[in-house]
């Protein structure tokens, strides 16, 4: 369902701090339809979707694996492309 057919806009997803965009995310998780997750246009990626998955979710998602940062796929073209730098002050 689009964001403006339930009287929100787009900058939901850009705002901060996070108050306003936290409270619209409790409203669709106590929703009566009982959705699995929200998706909207990521803040940092803003030509990319982003998803909020609500735990009820899990059943469906299943045991939950990850692969360590530095040697995940594709990380180091995310490193140049989102221009990352590990120099710290």
């Amino acid at each position: 369902m689009a964001l403006k057919t339930l009287g929100g806009e787009g900058s939901l997803s850009t705002i901060t701090p996070y108050r306003l965009a936290q409270s619209w995310a409790m409203a669709v998780h106590r929703h009566p339809q009982q959705v699995d997750g929200i998706l909207y246009m990521s803040r940092h990626l803003n030509d990319r979707q982003a998803v909020v998955v609500f735990d009820r979710a899990g059943v469906r998602l299943g045991a939950a694996t990850y692969t360590p940062l530095p040697r995940a796929r594709g990380v180091m073209e995310a490193v140049a492309g989102l221009r990352i730098s590990f120099d710290y002050p």
